[in-house]
């Protein structure tokens, strides 16, 4: 009987360490984007959500070597504290132009040619509206002929366990029609 209390807490870190491994932020490449892994790997609760999150300022008409700012929205009511991680590809999985935070707890990370903005330290929400972040995305010279913009979200319930938490995938697509630096649309 002894032995089986002692298990409890080496069983209940366990199920914490998910949360607590990363306090700043989930490591760059958890968007969930061509076979990454995504929030759900260490936050559980239901099964990821697609949609929940909303992406305003992307243009439809995208120019090359320009600046767009963006605003990323989590609208989960019942969040205490709330995170996530962008990227933005080309078609062969190469990170397109520069994440520039315009928030204080943002941070961009870099693994192999892909910018991964993110939250640090996660969001603490005093509203049942969600939240939302802002940035920059600065085009590169050129624009490839297709691009796809992949985010993953948390809504915590702030409990310190990974247990009880949303998860939030959004998948932007679209196809730039035209030769590069020739006025190209951007059709989602």
């Amino acid at each position: 009987m002894k032995q089986a209390f002692r298990r409890i807490p080496t069983l209940l870190l366990t199920l914490a360490s998910p949360t607590l491994a990363y306090p700043e932020g989930a490591p760059a490449g958890t968007t969930g984007a061509s076979g990454e892994p995504h929030c759900g790997q260490c936050h559980f609760g239901a099964p990821p959500v697609q949609g929940g999150i909303t992406l305003t300022g992307l243009v439809t008409s995208p120019q090359p070597d320009r600046s767009y700012q963006l605003h990323l929205s989590l609208g989960d009511s019942q969040a205490r504290i709330a995170g996530f991680q962008l990227s933005i590809r080309g078609p062969d999985g190469a990170g397109i132009g520069t994440l520039v935070p315009l928030d204080a707890d943002l941070v961009v990370d870099r693994a192999g040619t892909v910018d991964y903005l993110g939250h640090a330290p996660a969001r603490r929400l005093n509203s049942q509206h969600g939240t939302a972040w802002r940035f920059r995305w600065h085009t590169p010279q050129s624009l490839p002929a297709s691009i796809a913009i992949h985010v993953a979200a948390v809504a915590g319930n702030d409990d310190r366990s990974p247990l009880g938490d949303r998860v939030y995938l959004l998948t932007k697509r679209g196809t730039v029609d035209d030769e590069p630096n020739q006025n190209p649309t951007l059709r989602q």
